[in-house]
């Protein structure tokens, strides 16, 4: 067995069987906090204890079955140390770890067998490597797959894992994030009007009616706190998320008619154009110069900051806060060395 920072995977050899778990957008918030130093809650070592974990959750029953009423024992063998004397030990001071242990042990009293975990290098552990990394790219997922096919059946499964692999790679992730929030969006607003969010595939004109109540909705009020409205383009995505979402989740495209797009033509007429930014210029920053009291820490604090952005050509989000976040790559104090 084997994870990743996009899942996991545990292998039955006896029965070629395996089992993969793709983590959902939380588990990927946790393991981008762990990678910047913010978190310990979701490690590589509890990741790795985890597949131990959804292997007990999917095979205990035919553990129990194949023992004869004896307990069987079961070795993991996983490429993680920390993994390794956990699961051994039964105890660990991370508290999450502690968790996904007891459940391993309620599994073991419920179904009558017992585990105990070995280390394998991971040099030899490539086909749950292979197995735990198959959302990653196309080519992990072939190698997954040419692995693991050994029966017409199982090829049937591996291309059908594939395939929707290939349909959710369709998107890029930040693509998806925003499609996603566009999807819930879209479901508040037809759950306080009383629509029903899944439209159906024959009925176009009341599609469009609905879709095209959606845009003015957006235009007129938009979907925050401020009640500020969405531009023509915010628009236009989000519509693109909703018809994307029936496609992709229920096989069909809602579709529009001809009334629709007049609708987000004239939406696009009466949206005010977008202001363009102008780039910050050696004469500008003379002229902020000019009113900046040096004397004060504020604007000493404010000038340096625009030195230092406009001399190492830094983005807003690699040294500012953006509204109440930050990115992990931003820059930090420790990061200047004089």
């Amino acid at each position: 067995m084997d994870a990743s920072d996009r899942g996991l995977c545990a292998i039955w050899p006896e029965k070629q069987e395996f089992v993969q778990v793709e983590f959902d957008e939380e588990e990927l918030k946790q393991i981008a906090e762990f990678h910047s130093g913010s978190v310990e809650e979701f490690s590589i070592n509890i990741r790795e204890l985890m597949s131990a974990a959804f292997a007990a959750i999917v095979w205990a029953k035919q553990w129990s079955r194949a023992s004869g009423g004896e307990p069987m024992h079961v070795r993991f063998w996983i490429d993680n140390a920390s993994a390794v004397c956990w699961a051994n030990k039964r105890s660990s001071r991370n508290s999450f770890a502690q968790m996904v242990l007891r459940l391993l042990a309620l599994f073991e009293v419920q179904h009558k067998f017992y585990a105990s975990a070995r280390h394998i290098a991971g040099s030899e552990n490539i086909m749950a490597d292979a197995g735990s990394r198959v959302w990653q790219s196309v080519e992990l997922a072939k190698k997954f797959a040419d692995m693991s096919c050994q029966s017409p059946s199982e090829l049937k499964k591996t291309l059908e894992a594939l395939g929707a692999m290939l349909r959710a790679g369709a998107l890029a992730d930040t693509s998806r994030t925003q499609y996603r929030r566009a999807w819930n969006q879209w479901e508040r607003w037809c759950s306080f009007l009383g629509f029903n969010s899944w439209m159906d595939q024959s009925t176009i004109d009341a599609n469009a009616a609905q879709l095209g109540a959606f845009a003015v909705f957006l235009w007129r009020y938009g979907m925050n706190r401020a009640g500020k409205g969405n531009t023509y383009s915010t628009i236009c995505n989000k519509l693109c998320a909703i018809r994307w979402f029936h496609k992709h989740t229920a096989g069909y495209d809602p579709g529009v008619n001809a009334g629709h797009a007049i609708l987000l033509r004239g939406i696009r007429r009466f949206t005010d154009p977008v202001v363009k930014q102008q780039p910050l210029s050696p004469d500008l920053l003379r002229v902020i110069y000019q009113n900046l009291d040096l004397r004060c820490s504020q604007d000493q604090l404010l000038w340096g900051g625009l030195l230092l952005a406009f001399f190492f050509l830094l983005r807003r989000s690699e040294y500012l806060f953006i509204g109440k976040k930050h990115h992990n790559y931003v820059l930090r104090l420790g990061d200047i060395i004089f």
